[in-house]
């Protein structure tokens, strides 16, 4: 299944599906942010000329700049997509943005196991989507941006969690607070030297 939405005002675009690998003009679409993640079975991908197998309840982030193509599929895989009109501009906080720690946070393609909660969450998310792209009313854009912006702060609380980086709030400005060998710094992922 496939479900698009589009606001042509914008030129805004967000689309939900579970064939990306048969859909040669989605993968050639150099705008889109995606996640891709594996409801059963693996996806055997290349991403940027480096070979990635995603299991079942792995995911990863890739920015539009990731050159993806889909070497084998084994099983059901799920990809949300966007362009930045539709998510972008819309001013987000720096850590759940387009440049954040899940698009642009690693030189390294960022991959995560699922937790049995984390995975609950994400179906959970993607039914309510799926629902949403079905409603026709003046609030169907606004609903499906709200949903994915929920989407990435999930996914930027498992990478903060899976990077060993947490972000405090102090007296209204950020800073960062090193645990093991990752810190988030300015909102870029960096490696303790």
């Amino acid at each position: 299944m496939k479900w698009t939405f589009e606001n042509a005002k914008i030129k805004g675009r967000i689309v939900l599906t579970d064939s990306l690998h048969e859909d040669p003009d989605l993968l050639k679409d150099k705008t889109l942010y995606k996640f891709i993640w594996v409801d059963s079975g693996e996806v055997e991908l290349d991403i940027d000329h480096q070979h990635v197998v995603l299991k079942k309840e792995q995911l990863v982030p890739l920015s539009h700049l990731h050159h993806l193509e889909f070497l084998r599929i084994e099983g059901k895989c799920y990809a949300l997509m966007f362009n930045g009109n539709f998510y972008c501009i819309h001013g987000n906080d720096h850590e759940v943005s387009c440049n954040g720690l899940l698009f642009h946070g690693s030189s390294h393609v960022l991959t995560f196991v699922l937790s049995e909660d984390e995975r609950r969450k994400i179906d959970t998310l993607t039914r309510i989507m799926q629902e949403e792209f079905l409603s026709t009313d003046h609030l169907q854009d606004e609903m499906l941006r709200v949903l994915l912006k929920r989407f990435i702060i999930l996914c930027t609380r498992i990478a903060e969690d899976r990077q060993g980086a947490v972000r405090e709030n102090k007296i209204g400005r950020a800073s960062c607070r090193e645990r093991g060998e990752v810190s988030v710094v300015g909102g870029s992922l960096k490696k303790k030297i």
